[in-house]
C-alpha cells in the first residue's frame, strides 16, 4: 500500500527537486536523444534546503510548466510553480505559503493550471487550484473547502483539454473523519462547486483520487480507489460527459480477491477512450499489477501484466499514457527472483497489451528501482522516469525512451550533481512533437536537496539532395538539412534546351520538384533536371542576284522566323575566313551589301551565321555567288 499511504501522512517528504527534459521522438530513427545542460531552478528562493518538482507538463517544444515546493530559511514548506518558455526556464513564482504543487497540466503555451495543497490559520490542509492565463499566474481558489469539514484535503491531479478547462480530482476529509474522493470542474475559466463521488460505495470511509485525465471540455475520466463496508479496498472508475460526472463503476474485481485494489493513473486518448492501471492483491496475497481500458464508452476487463516477471510483492503500475485509442505505455515496479525491486515498462499496440521489459536492470545493482512516470507523444513514441540504486547504496534518477516502438537503453540524470545520493524522477511529461520534460530530484553534497531542469531537444537526422544535370553541364553541391528548406536554384546548363524543374527520375516519370522548391529533408534523394527542347527557327535565305556582273553589289537578303515569333539578333556574312559583313535583324529580316570587287571573278561560295538568342540556337547556312 505504500504508493496510496504516503501522502496521507499530511508531511511534506522531500528527496529533492529538479526538471530534466528526454526527448522521445516521433520524428525518424536516428534522431539524437541526448541531454542538454543542466540549470537549477529555485534555487535563490530554497533556502531551507528542501525542494521538490512534483509534477510538469509540457504542451509543445520547449513550453513546460512545473512545480512543487521549496523551503524557506524558516523551515516553512512554500508552493512554486516554474516556466519553460521557447526552450528558457525562467524565475519560479511563489504561490503559497505552507503549501506545495502536487500537480500541473498545460493545454497551450503559457495557459496552464495547478493544484495541490496549503495549510490554513487553522492548520487544517485545504485543497486549491490556480490558473495561467497567457503567461499570467492567477490567485489559488480553494476548492473542496464546503465539503471539507475535517480539515484535510488535496487536489492530486489537474488535467486541462484547453485553456481554461480543467479538471482535478483528490480527497478530502468530513466531519465524521472518513476520507472522501472528490472532483472539480472548471468550463470557461470558472471552477464549478466540487462533487463528492464514490461516497455510496465508501462504507469503509477511505476514498481517492489520484489521477484525472481529460482529453476534450467537459469529458474527463477519473480513477482511484474506495474501501466497502468489509473494509475492503476496491478499484473504480468514473467519468464526466458533457460536464457532468456520472456513477463511478468498480474494476478489477475478479482480480482483487484479497480485498486491496487501486487505480493509480488514467490517460484517455478521446472522449470514451482511456487506458487505466494499478495493482491489486490476489490469491497469493501478493501484489500484482493490472492494466483495463475503456473503448468507446465501456470500460473493459482488467488483466494482469507483469506476471511473468513479478515473484514476489510489491508489483504496480505507477503511470499510464495514452497516446491514441489502444495505443498505450505503461511503467511500473516488480520484485524478481532474488527479491529486488526492478523498474519495467510495457506497451499497447493497436489494443494489445505486449510483453512487460525490465530497464535500468544492468543499472539497479541496489535491487530497488522503479518507474514512477509514463508520457507518450505518439504511438510508440514514449519517455518514462524513475530511480534505481547504484551499487553504494546511493539512489539515481534515469529516464528511458521509446522511440518507433523500441525502449531504449535508460540514461542517469543528475548523476554529477547528486554527490548526497538521493535522486528521483518524479513527474515525466512530452508534448506532440516528441520533446519532453520530467522533474525529480536530487541531494547535494551538503545534504541539502536543489531544484533544477536538463533539456535536450530531439536533434533530427540530416539528409542529403544532390543534383544531377541528366545531359546539362555544370556542378550543382548537395545540400543537407533536417527541416524543410528552399532548395538553391538550378546552375546546370544544356544548349538548345531550356530547363524546366527536377524529378526523381531521369526520366521524368518520379516526383517533380520545382525550381527552388521547399524539400522536407525527411529522406536522402537524388533529383534529375529536366530538359525541354528549345524551338529552332525556320530561316529563309536569298541572294539578289544570285549572279552579279563585276562592280555591282550583292545583295544577301536573310530572313529568320522562328515558332515563338519574331527572331533577333545579329548576323555575320564571311568568304574565306573572314568577316565581310555584319547586320543586325529587324522583324526577322536583315541584308547585307557585298562589294563584287572584293570578291573578284568566279563562283564564290558565302557563309551567313545566326548567333542565337534567348529561345534559339545558332546556326549556319551557305549562299553561292557567282561574279562574271
Amino acid at each position: 500500500m505504500r504508493r496510496i499511504l504516503a501522502p496521507l501522512l499530511g508531511a511534506f517528504v522531500a528527496v529533492g527537486a529538479f526538471a530534466v527534459a528526454v526527448v522521445c521522438s516521433a520524428g525518424p530513427a536516428g534522431a539524437d536523444i541526448a541531454w542538454r545542460t543542466q540549470s537549477e531552478v529555485a534555487g535563490s528562493l530554497n533556502a531551507g534546503g528542501n525542494a521538490v518538482i512534483n509534477s510538469v507538463s509540457c504542451s509543445s517544444d520547449g513550453n513546460c510548466a512545473a512545480g512543487g515546493y521549496y523551503k524557506d530559511s524558516s523551515g516553512n514548506p512554500r508552493a512554486f510553480i516554474v516556466s519553460e518558455v521557447a526552450g528558457g526556464w525562467g524565475t519560479p513564482s511563489e504561490v503559497g505559503d505552507d503549501a506545495q504543487i502536487d500537480s500541473v497540466s498545460c493545454s497551450s503555451s503559457r495557459n496552464c493550471a495547478a493544484g495541490g495543497q496549503y495549510r490554513d490559520g487553522s492548520g487544517h490542509s485545504q485543497a486549491f487550484v490556480i490558473d495561467e492565463v497567457m503567461g499570467v499566474w492567477g490567485t489559488p481558489s480553494e476548492v473542496a473547502g464546503a465539503l471539507n469539514t475535517g480539515g484535510d484535503a488535496w487536489v492530486r491531479s489537474v488535467s486541462c483539454s484547453s485553456a481554461a478547462n480543467c479538471a482535478a480530482g483528490g480527497f478530502y476529509t468530513d466531519s465524521s473523519g472518513n476520507t472522501q474522493a472528490f472532483t472539480v470542474s472548471e468550463a470557461a475559466g470558472v471552477w464549478g462547486t466540487p462533487s463528492e463521488v464514490a461516497g455510496a460505495l465508501n462504507a469503509g470511509g477511505w476514498a481517492w483520487i489520484p489521477s484525472v485525465s481529460c482529453p476534450a471540455p467537459g469529458y474527463c475520466a477519473a480513477g482511484g480507489f474506495y474501501t466497502d463496508g468489509s473494509g475492503s479496498i476496491q478499484a473504480f472508475v468514473v467519468s464526466e460527459v458533457a460536464g457532468v460526472w456520472g456513477t463511478p463503476s468498480e474494476v478489477a474485481t475478479s482480480l482483487n480477491t484479497e480485498g486491496v485494489a487501486a487505480i493509480d493513473s488514467i490517460s484517455c486518448s478521446s472522449h470514451g477512450n482511456c487506458a487505466a492501471g494499478g495493482y491489486y492483491e490476489g490469491d497469493s496475497g501478493h501484489s500484482q499489477a493490472f492494466v483495463i481500458d475503456e473503448v468507446a464508452g465501456v470500460w473493459g476487463t482488467a488483466r494482469n501484466v507483469a506476471g511473468t516477471l513479478n515473484n514476489g510483492d510489491d508489483t504496480g503500475i505507477s503511470s499510464i499514457s495514452c497516446s491514441s485509442v489502444g495505443n498505450c505505455g505503461a511503467g511500473g515496479q516488480y520484485r524478481d527472483h532474488s527479491g529486488k525491486i526492478q523498474a519495467y515498462v510495457v506497451s499497447e499496440i493497436a489494443g494489445v497489451w505486449g510483453t512487460p521489459n525490465e530497464v535500468a536492470g544492468s543499472l539497479n545493482v541496489g535491487g530497488n528501482a522503479w518507474i514512477d512516470s509514463v508520457s507518450c507523444s505518439a504511438d510508440g513514441n514514449c519517455a518514462a522516469g524513475g530511480h534505481y540504486q547504484d551499487g553504494s547504496g546511493n539512489t539515481q534518477a534515469f529516464v528511458v525512451s521509446e522511440v518507433a516502438g523500441g525502449w531504449g537503453m535508460p540514461s542517469e540524470v543528475a548523476g554529477s550533481l547528486n554527490v548526497g545520493g538521493n535522486a528521483w524522477i518524479n513527474s515525466v511529461s512530452c508534448s506532440a512533437d516528441g520533446n519532453c520534460a520530467a522533474g525529480g530530484s536530487y541531494k547535494d553534497g551538503s545534504g541539502g536537496t536543489q531544484a533544477l531542469v536538463v533539456s535536450r531537444e530531439m536533434v533530427p537526422p540530416s539528409y542529403a539532395v544532390t543534383f544531377s544535370a541528366n545531359g546539362g553541364s555544370g556542378t550543382m553541391s548537395a545540400e543537407t538539412g533536417s527541416v524543410p528548406t528552399a532548395l538553391t536554384g538550378n546552375a546546370f546548363t544544356r544548349t538548345s534546351y531550356t530547363f524546366t524543374g527536377w524529378n526523381t527520375a531521369a526520366s521524368g516519370s518520379g516526383t517533380a520538384y520545382a525550381d527552388r522548391a521547399t524539400y522536407p529533408f525527411d529522406a536522402g534523394i537524388n533529383l534529375y533536371a529536366q530538359w525541354k527542347v528549345e524551338p529552332q527557327p525556320r530561316e529563309i535565305m536569298t541572294v539578289h542576284p544570285a549572279t552579279v556582273r563585276f562592280g555591282a553589289k550583292v545583295r544577301l537578303r536573310v530572313h529568320l522566323f522562328g515558332r515563338l515569333g519574331t527572331v533577333s539578333g545579329r548576323v555575320k556574312v564571311s568568304f574565306a575566313g573572314k568577316t565581310i559583313c555584319t547586320a543586325s535583324l529587324a522583324n526577322g529580316v536583315t541584308v547585307c551589301l557585298v562589294a563584287s570587287s572584293w570578291l573578284g571573278h568566279g563562283r564564290h561560295r558565302l557563309v551567313v551565321k545566326f548567333g542565337g538568342s534567348r529561345y534559339y540556337r545558332s546556326r549556319n547556312k551557305s549562299v553561292v555567288v557567282r561574279v562574271s
